[in-house]
């Protein structure tokens, strides 16, 4: 990472000629009552047993106020794509496209264009993975991207190779499939750069009151973090989930979900980990124990989150500065990790926490893996 990322966000000072009229606004957008029309969407939306769709935030987002809302957002995107781009080092530069990218029209897709090629031709798997996180959001994905250059570039990187797990299951190469998990299980590395990427954002001028630019800043912060997709193990175990299990196949699927449990890069790996060695027979008491830290750590994880939402609902808008500190706490270092050691230092029971997972979620009947025809 550059030398200018930072564990904490950075918070700058207003350039405006007149910071203390623009701070003044900013924080009024705090308390300004919400016009009609949102109170009423709002309120067709807590009456509806249905989530929120899309169709509900498109009119919110075309009411003045959430007009108002992706200017700030725009304006925040180019802010932050200008700093990095005076910074000049490759993983910089990287970032600004994908921010820029995130904005549509013309802007976007020369900057998506700007990033594919920047991963390309690039030896940092920081800006190949950031290359594909924005791919896989591009109507026609990223034809001119070979997806498979980043376990090339690092090909002891576990996250690299279950993504290439990924990619053969779709594509049915039983080959390719078998190959990627014996990678996943030989694996001396896992970095998916969702870290990399979280200690570059909160290095970018933040703001330093409760208003609408901290209310964008949270947003943006937590759709690219919280969005960031880990390399889905979904073929890996149903691959392993199989009927045709051989001695080499048991091999390699049981180094394969040791290695995403010890290396989780978030929950999901650690999801997929369990998934893979509950097929062993008899259970093994081992797993049976990760098994109940994963409920634990999954209960507490709901815990934490309700408790911000409620912390934000109870004191109004005056809750974007807690719940702001609540993200930046959360984006520090490895999820997994993070969330397994607040919950060891919560003081909370870990069997009981897991037995109220266990209630809240019965176990359903399991549709068996679909057999997986031999080459």
């Amino acid at each position: 990472m550059p030398a200018s990322a930072a564990n904490e966000p950075r918070v700058i000072a207003s350039k405006n000629s007149d910071p203390s009229a623009e701070r003044l606004a900013d924080a009024r957008w705090c308390t300004e009552t919400p016009d009609a029309q949102a109170l009423e969407l709002e309120a067709q939306a807590n009456a509806s047993s249905a989530p929120i769709g899309i169709d509900y935030l498109e009119k919110l987002s075309a009411l003045p106020a959430g007009q108002r809302f992706e200017r700030a957002t725009q304006a925040t995107r180019a802010a932050w794509a200008s700093a990095l781009m005076v910074r000049g080092d490759e993983q910089s530069l990287a970032v600004a496209d994908f921010l820029l990218s995130r904005s549509g029209g013309q802007l976007a897709s020369a900057a998506m264009a700007r990033l594919t090629e920047r991963a390309r031709s690039s030896k940092d798997g920081f800006v190949i993975a950031l290359a594909l996180q924005r791919c896989q959001f591009e109507a026609g994905g990223c034809p001119t991207l070979n997806v498979g250059r980043w376990a090339q570039v690092e090909p002891g990187n576990m996250q690299a190779w279950v993504r290439e797990a990924a990619r053969a299951g779709k594509a049915r190469n039983e080959q390719a499939l078998a190959e990627a998990v014996y990678r996943v299980g030989q694996a001396t590395s896992s970095d998916s750069y969702r870290t990399d990427m979280q200690r570059l954002l909160l290095s970018l001028p933040q703001s330093d009151q409760a208003g609408l630019q901290m209310a964008v800043e949270m947003t943006e912060l937590g759709s690219i973090v919280f969005g960031w997709s880990g390399a889905n193990a979904s073929a890996l175990s149903t691959w392993c989930n199989s009927e045709l299990q051989d001695a080499n196949r048991q091999q390699s699927c049981a180094l394969a979900a040791e290695q995403l449990w010890a290396r989780a890069d978030n929950m999901l790996d650690a999801i997929f980990a369990v998934k893979i060695a509950k097929q062993k027979r008899p259970p093994d008491p081992a797993w049976q124990a990760r098994e109940q830290t994963l409920m634990a750590a999954r209960q507490f994880d709901n815990i934490e989150l309700n408790a911000s939402i409620e912390t934000a609902a109870s004191v109004a808008c005056g809750g974007i500065e807690p719940m702001k500190q609540s993200l930046v706490q959360r984006l520090r270092g490895n999820e997994w990790q993070g969330l397994k050691g607040r919950l060891r230092t919560s003081g909370k029971s870990e069997a009981a926490l897991a037995a109220d997972w266990r209630a809240e979620h019965p176990p359903t009947a399991q549709t068996p893996a679909p057999a997986v025809t031999k080459p």
